[in-house]
């Protein structure tokens, strides 16, 4: 038995979906097709003072890179909740 997510369009990647984990209390890290802004950052281990007997890893918030997935009309970037109505139809048929 499949997870129920993935038996329905979230599986796409495209609609905003949020992990549990993620960016500076926004509640979640979303890296949808069509929501993903930047500025998310998640949680990830780095190590400091590498190659010293100081070495140790720590936990710091990294800045996700955004690529160019998300909609623009005339250059400018949409906002998926001016298009909602539009966009849910399009899934629902």
């Amino acid at each position: 038995m499949g997870r129920p997510v993935f038996e329905t369009v979230l599986r796409t990647g495209l609609l905003p979906l949020r992990s549990r984990e993620g960016s500076g209390g926004q509640g979640g890290l979303d890296l949808s097709g069509l929501a993903a802004a930047a500025g998310q950052t998640a949680p990830t281990l780095m190590n400091e003072k590498g190659g010293t007997d100081a070495m140790r890893y720590v936990r710091r918030a990294v800045e996700i890179p955004v690529g160019q997935h998300r909609p623009t009309l005339q250059g400018a970037e949409v906002l998926l909740r001016e298009f909602l109505t539009p966009l849910l139809a399009g899934f629902t048929s």
